[in-house]
């Protein structure tokens, strides 16, 4: 027997809580986090360093798997997740939590939604739909002259600021948030919405991001729901949560009901 289980219990878990328990964990490697962020976006953009996350002493879980079974729920139960990057977030959960046990410790989340979660793989889509477009616009000329096709440079560029837009608002940022609504139950969840912008940081998306946690949680609503970054919607954001079911909305109802009071909160 490992001197280490000599120890009473009580003191062995004051040990795995000194190690592992840190307040808030920002659950990826330096290299994912500097792979994923150094070429379009800056560290102020990301706020990788304003997140103020610690790193728990993982190496702790691999000492024996004795240890690991003891220590480990500790990790995921009492740290505060925060969750950036889209491609970061869907890789944890493939990584980390790919069981149900580990999506059942895991009690507090910090989801952020911001132009960050636009990934090269979103950008290309619509890169590749309105270049595609173009390509048509110069092998037929009189084409040009059609609503379907924009042959001024403005024109286009603004087409394609609009459909950045709606790819991050109505693709990217539901397919994120849907892995915490779908696979968690959560006692307590923050929803970041102060960096809900466009990818050039112009136009304003925290009703965007609001209509993509329309839905709820498919595991019942967490005990505490907190929203920044949505002062002036304070009113319709609670609404909305006050409306989420015990469980999630099927896929074919928008949600779009939801959002009825807006014009009056609006007058």
């Amino acid at each position: 027997m490992s001197s280490l289980f000599r120890l009473p219990l009580e003191v062995r878990q004051m040990i795995y809580a000194r190690c592992l328990v840190v307040g808030k964990v920002f659950p990826y490697t330096y290299a994912e986090r500097y792979d994923e962020y150094e070429y379009d976006y800056d560290d102020e953009e990301t706020g990788l360093e304003l997140s103020g996350c610690e790193e728990p002493w993982v190496p702790l879980l691999r000492v024996s798997r004795a240890v690991r079974e003891e220590a480990e729920p500790m990790l995921y139960q009492r740290n505060t997740f925060f969750l950036p990057a889209c491609d970061l977030t869907i890789r944890f959960f493939k990584r980390s939590l790919h069981n149900d046990l580990r999506k059942a410790w895991v009690k507090s989340v910090v989801l952020a939604l911001d132009a960050s979660d636009m990934t090269r793989y979103d950008r290309g889509i619509v890169l590749d739909k309105h270049l595609e477009l173009r390509r048509d616009e110069m092998l037929f000329p009189e084409r040009a002259y059609d609503d379907a096709f924009w042959p001024e440079e403005e024109s286009f560029k603004e087409n394609l600021h609009l459909a950045f837009n709606d790819r991050l608002g109505d693709v990217v940022w539901p397919r994120k948030a849907s892995y915490v609504l779908k696979n968690l139950s959560l006692n307590d969840v923050i929803f970041d919405f102060r960096g809900s912008a466009c990818i050039e940081g112009c136009c304003d998306m925290q009703l965007k991001a609001l209509s993509s946690i329309v839905k709820g949680f498919a595991m019942g609503r967490p005990m505490k729901v907190e929203v920044l970054g949505m002062e002036p919607w304070r009113q319709l954001w609670e609404r909305v949560i006050a409306k989420w079911p015990a469980i999630q909305k099927s896929d074919d109802d928008d949600g779009c009901d939801y959002f009825e009071g807006l014009d009056i909160l609006q007058t």
